[in-house]
């Protein structure tokens, strides 16, 4: 049934029980709102398929957190990445505390440069001549066009060049240098004339080379040697000449030396000294220290690069970090990982250098192990001053009991003690006793060496002293050496001997004149705080703890960057399977049925049109009916 007929089926009920015509139209405007019918398709399909889209609105929004979350993890990484760089350059042994610097108390004289690791000191030349190199110069010509006696040869080292008829000197120049004997033709032009000179390769005396013309009759060219006097010889003579070259005499140290060149290597090791004029009897020194401003700058830019790196863990956590992850707080404001190295990175900043020291065994003990036994009420006292760990020996006490009362005392395990007057006193199962001062640093350590020392490291205010007391009864004999007391110490223990100073947001500030004075003053002390006595100071302690972030293997930084790939990636295959399986063939459904309904609707106009003719037809009949 069309829906005229449908219509025209209602509306001839509903005109029986009216009296004047019914107007679909405004019954139409009346229900649609509008006086024009119609469905906007692609407005109701996209409304339609945003609402169904809420679900995949979610992962979006966390497809985009994960994504800064990610970048943000990038960027901290690559922060950490730099201060690693920098670390790892103060603890190398080719890095900025191996550069070397050499001064000279007389320029003019002598000059050198030091290579990479060369040992401070001075070393002391005297520099009686320098080397020469051999030299032949021609008789004068008009240019260097000017041509040569036709038929006239000329031997250099053996090898003869006969003139052909026409040739110029330019053209001799060439065959020459076009030879590879060894030497160099130049023409040098002056009021004189062009002459044609021969340079050896080779400086010094095993450069010499020999030089013959002949078939010249008139004399017109020939070659002299150059000495030290002038021009000397003839090429024309028998036998030619020789151009002589002289090997530099000089003394180093005391010791003669002999060199080809003026640039003299292997007299010293790694140190390229550089004679500019000679001058008999003249001592000038040379002075090779440690390059300061090298070792600064690496400083510097270990500082640069840790205030930037902990600028950025602080936006994290700073209201002005804008992030959709919380109020005024970074993505990354949860992050166990980035909360676990802005806590690391500042407490590594607290680094103590350690100190050791060390008692050698005496006399009555000079097999030392860790089974000798102690005296009975010997007192063994390490301390720093104001921290103190001091051992009083029992009847059964033996070195290992020694030991153990430090380290144990070290990391926290003694128990029971008895406390009066800021001492903490412990009894040790050999019946010696262990009175505790202070905070002894857990870095502490004890040990016997190899030749029987007994050896004691630790962290502890820069100075640590090891004191080895005999018993009441008087006895000098103890179990360490007879001086009875030995210690160590720098005064470059932590940063702020440095003028390195951390600020109230975590950044550092450097002073660059203690900074300066630390380096001119107590270079070994900066270098053993940075490098340890094996590459294990304080950076490569910093360094060790970032590897545990950037390792490639296992590091948090690659887990967290891992999983987060992980979870984008099953969000990225949810929307696209959302997109394909639900989203894509409602977007059919709903185009197919609005826009059937759009066509219907476009088609209700003439259906109405008839509809209101009809029904005006049967109004006028009823009305002239009555």
């Amino acid at each position: 049934m069309s829906s005229s007929t449908s219509l025209g089926s209602l509306l001839s009920d509903l005109s029986s029980s009216s009296s004047s015509p019914i107007d679909l139209s405004s019954i139409l405007e009346a229900a649609m709102g509008a006086s024009t019918a119609g469905i906007d398709v692609t407005d109701a399909v996209n409304s339609a398929v945003q609402a169904a889209e809420q679900p995949e609105n979610v992962w979006e929004n966390q497809i985009s957190t994960l994504e800064s979350q990610s970048s943000a993890l990038t960027s901290i990484e690559d922060g950490v990445n730099n201060v690693e760089s920098d670390l790892q350059s103060l603890n190398s042994q080719t890095g900025p505390f191996s550069s070397t610097t050499v001064t000279s108390t007389d320029p003019s004289l002598v000059s050198a440069t030091a290579g990479s690791g060369v040992a401070s000191g001075e070393t002391t030349v005297v520099v009686n001549s320098l080397a020469t190199t051999a030299t032949a110069v021609s008789s004068a010509l008009a240019g260097s066009s000017s041509t040569l006696p036709s038929g006239e040869t000329i031997t250099i080292n053996g090898t003869a060049f006969t003139v052909s008829s026409g040739e110029t000197l330019s053209d001799l120049q060439t065959q020459i240098n076009a030879a590879g004997l060894g030497v160099t033709a130049s023409i040098v032009t002056d009021a004189s004339g062009s002459m044609l000179s021969l340079a050896s390769n080779t400086s010094g005396s095993a450069g010499s080379f020999t030089v013959s013309t002949s078939g010249d009759t008139g004399g017109v060219f020939s070659f002299s040697a150059i000495t030290a006097s002038g021009a000397s010889g003839n090429s024309d003579n028998t036998g030619g000449i020789t151009a002589s070259g002289s090997d530099a005499s000089l003394t180093v140290n005391g010791i003669a030396v002999n060199s080809a060149s003026n640039t003299v290597t292997g007299a010293v090791s790694g140190l390229t000294i550089d004679l500019l004029n000679a001058s008999p009897g003249t001592s000038t020194t040379l002075t090779v220290s440690p390059d300061t401003s090298d070792v600064s700058t690496a400083i510097n830019q270990f500082v640069s690069d840790y205030n930037t790196l902990i600028t950025t863990l602080n936006n994290q956590f700073s209201d002005s970090s804008s992030s959709a992850s919380g109020a005024g707080q970074g993505v990354l404001a949860q992050d166990p990982t980035v909360n676990n190295l802005q806590s690391d990175l500042l407490s590594a900043i607290d680094y103590t250098a350690s100190v050791t020291t060390s008692l050698a065994p005496s006399s009555t003990a000079s097999n030392l192990s860790a089974g000798t036994a102690l005296q009975a009420g010997e007192q063994i006292e390490i301390s720093d001053g104001s921290n103190t760990i001091a051992y009083t020996a029992g009847s059964s006490s033996t070195v290992q009991s020694l030991l153990n009362a430090i380290n144990d005392a070290a990391d926290g395990s003694l128990t029971g003690g008895v406390t009066s007057g800021g001492t903490t006193t412990y009894t040790d199962p050999a019946g010696g006793t262990i009175a505790v001062t202070g905070t002894i640093p857990s870095s502490l350590t004890a040990s016997i060496s190899s030749d029987g020392d007994l050896v004691v490291s630790g962290s502890i205010n820069g100075t640590l002293s090891i004191s080895d007391t005999p018993n009441a009864s008087g006895s000098d004999e103890t179990t360490f050496n007879a001086a009875g007391s030995s210690a160590g110490s720098t005064p470059i223990s932590n940063l702020t001997a440095l003028g390195i100073t951390m600020n109230s947001d975590g950044t550092l500030s450097v002073n660059s004149t203690t900074l300066s004075n630390a380096l001119e003053n107590n270079f070994s002390d900066v270098q053993n705080f940075f490098q340890g006595a094996s590459q294990n100071g304080f950076a490569d302690t910093l360094n060790h703890t970032l590897t545990g972030y950037t390792s490639s293997s296992d590091g948090a930084f690659t887990v967290d960057l891992s999983s987060i790939s992980t979870e984008e990636s099953g969000l990225q295959t949810d929307v696209t399977n959302f997109q394909t399986n639900v989203i894509a063939p409602l977007k059919t459904q709903l185009n197919a049925e609005y826009s059937s309904a759009e066509e219907a609707l476009q088609q209700l106009p003439r259906e109405m049109q008839g509809i209101n003719e009809l029904l005006g037809i049967n109004g006028s009949s009823s009305s002239s009916g009555g």
